[in-house]
């Protein structure tokens, strides 16, 4: 295969002087065009194409005018220029809807995109659906169309294709037989190899690509009624490297091109050109083109180019650019040449009919009719078409400020509200100025909002303060201090007065109550504690006296009593004793 592809023969420049023949008019798109593809390579390259009216060269020339266009991961990426994009969006499938095919996008304009490029490719050559039908599938393509209109010839029939014939295949794990699942179209036979461009390729991109016509992955040939004229035909085999012009466009038309220091495979390799690769050639040596590569220059093999023909007629060529709003033009048109960047204007005001309620604020210019916005005010836009971009705008509720000014003129409070409504002052609790002024309300009566609205705090002066008399005493009512003092603040007790002392010896404990904050007049007496009874430190010595004390004489007058009734007492019972015993004996 590698063999194959390497015998990639390049477009000869006889199909440019053919082309160069005739009048021509620059392409316009045949689909709603999305904007990231308007603003991308692939369809300026579209714009610059002019069709020879042969339709088996124009459909070639429509599909190498999209030579490396890759895939995209969503809708915003349909420019062709994700290298990494795998989910299929492609803008060529725009000109046949959304569908959700099965590949896990959804509803979407990601789906397998070779069969839907390459009937775009038809529609873009200006070949009638009757021709070559629509279709995004390749077997119902074949099966329900190409086949019933008898264009369709299976390998088995040994067809040999022609330039614009489309090439079916079918996937590399698929069995003999079964149904194609792959389409391009037929560049050149050279031999026993095909050349072909075709969407959707191994590389998810536009590609040139090449196959032995033995090939068991190819199912068949599809060679549709195409209106020919010879005479303009270009044959894009042709092979004599004198046709190669200077200054034009190229496309490595094979996987690695070796840049080298000079022309000839013997000389040193300055790098690598990757498949679909643009290069532009500078100077002819044989089989060898000089490029400009990187800040310096290389030669290129020109076996494995593919040449990319246009004809460009932007000299005299223009588009009028025009704005509306529905169908009412808003701006003054603007007619320029084709390709002209232009400054995206800005939108005109559109006056509101209830201009206290809503107004409404311009959003975009609309350029594809999805009623999206897709242009900005000061964007670029380079003018390939007549174009008329579509003005929106959303309504937006009209909103009034309303702010409230405090005690000296500044903002405390500033808020916004619709029409007619309620409005909310601020807590002026929150507010209130240090020097004591006392809020009485606001300028003007608070009403529903009709209109922005300032308001400004109203003060009465601030009431002469409260002042209180508080008094310190002595203990004996003398003052010792008086003060004036606003409520809440504290007095200040005179403690280091000296008539606090006295001479009595007292100790000055404080006052009779807490100091506490001024709330009223009020009285502090000193309190003292009383100096203990003293006994002289120093008295005279008592003379001595030997008279007894009335205790002692008293107690000396009951001990004698008390003996002498003792010594009675021993008496008496003496004589009773006597008495006893001399009874006894008379007995």
């Amino acid at each position: 295969m590698n063999r194959l592809i390497k015998r990639l023969a390049i477009v000869l420049i006889p199909l440019l002087i053919a082309v160069m023949m005739l009048p021509g008019a620059a392409l316009t798109p045949v689909h709603t065009v999305s904007t990231t593809y308007r603003q991308g390579p692939y369809y300026q390259n579209l714009r610059e194409l002019e069709l020879t009216g042969d339709q088996r060269t124009d459909i070639v020339l429509v599909a190498l005018s999209q030579l490396g266009y890759h895939e995209g991961d969503n809708e915003d990426e349909m420019h062709g220029q994700n290298t990494d994009g795998r989910k299929n969006f492609a803008e060529y499938n725009r000109l046949h809807g959304k569908y959700d095919n099965g590949e896990g996008n959804g509803v979407s304009y990601g789906y397998h995109w070779c069969c839907s490029f390459a009937t775009w490719c038809a529609r873009q050559a200006g070949i009638d659906p009757a021709v070559m039908p629509n279709e995004i599938s390749c077997w119902r393509l074949i099966e329900k169309k190409l086949t019933p209109m008898g264009i369709y010839h299976p390998l088995a029939d040994q067809y040999v294709p022609r330039t614009g014939d489309y090439i079916f295949f079918r996937g590399e794990d698929a069995l003999p037989g079964a149904p194609a699942d792959h389409v391009g179209i037929v560049l050149y036979v050279d031999g026993n190899t095909v050349y072909t461009v075709e969407g959707n390729s191994i590389y998810h991109c536009v590609a040139a690509r090449s196959y032995a016509l033995s090939d068991n992955y190819i199912v068949g040939y599809a060679s549709p009624n195409y209106r020919e004229k010879p005479e303009v035909a270009i044959d894009f085999n042709a092979r004599n490297t004198g046709y190669y012009l200077n200054d034009a466009k190229y496309v490595v038309a094979t996987d690695v091109l070796t840049v080298r220091a000079d022309a000839g495979a013997q000389h040193k390799a300055l790098g690598y050109l990757s498949r679909n690769d643009t290069v532009v050639l500078r100077e002819l040596k044989g089989a060898w083109g000089r490029i400009d590569y990187g800040l310096s220059q290389g030669w290129i093999s020109l076996q494995y180019l593919q040449y990319v023909p246009t004809r460009v007629n932007e000299a005299t060529q223009k588009a009028t650019l025009r704005f509306y709003y529905g169908k009412q033009e808003l701006l003054p048109s603007q007619t320029e040449l084709v390709g002209t960047q232009l400054s995206v204007p800005e939108l005109p005001e559109k006056e509101s009919t209830e201009p206290h309620l809503y107004v409404w604020e311009p959003v975009g210019w609309d350029s594809d009719g999805d009623m999206a916005a897709d242009l900005f005010p000061g964007d670029t836009y380079h003018l390939w078409e007549d174009t008329a971009l579509q003005a929106l705008y959303q309504k937006a509720e009209v909103l009034y400020t309303v702010r409230f000014f405090g005690a000296d003129g500044e903002v405390i409070a500033e808020q916004q509200y619709p029409y007619k409504a309620t409005i909310v002052p601020p807590d002026m609790a929150e507010h209130a100025p240090e020097d004591g002024r006392i809020f009485d309300g606001w300028d003007s009566m608070l009403i529903a909002v009709t209109e922005h609205m300032d308001y400004h705090a109203v003060y009465l002066p601030a009431p002469e303060p409260v002042r209180y008399t508080v008094r310190f005493l002595h203990r004996d009512g003398t003052l010792l201090l008086e003060q004036q003092l606003l409520e809440g603040e504290m007095p200040t007790p005179p403690n280091d007065d000296p008539r606090l002392a006295i001479d009595d010896g007292s100790v000055f404990l404080g006052w009779d109550a807490d100091i506490v904050p001024a709330s009223a007049d009020a009285e502090y007496r000193a309190v003292y504690e009383m100096p203990p009874d003293d006994p002289d430190p120093d008295p005279e010595p008592e003379p001595e006296d030997d008279t007894p004390s009335a205790i002692v004489v008293i107690f000396a007058l009951l001990g004698v009593l008390l003996l002498a009734g003792a010594v009675v007492l021993v008496i008496r019972t003496a004589d009773k004793s006597r008495n006893t015993d001399d009874t006894d004996d008379w007995v």
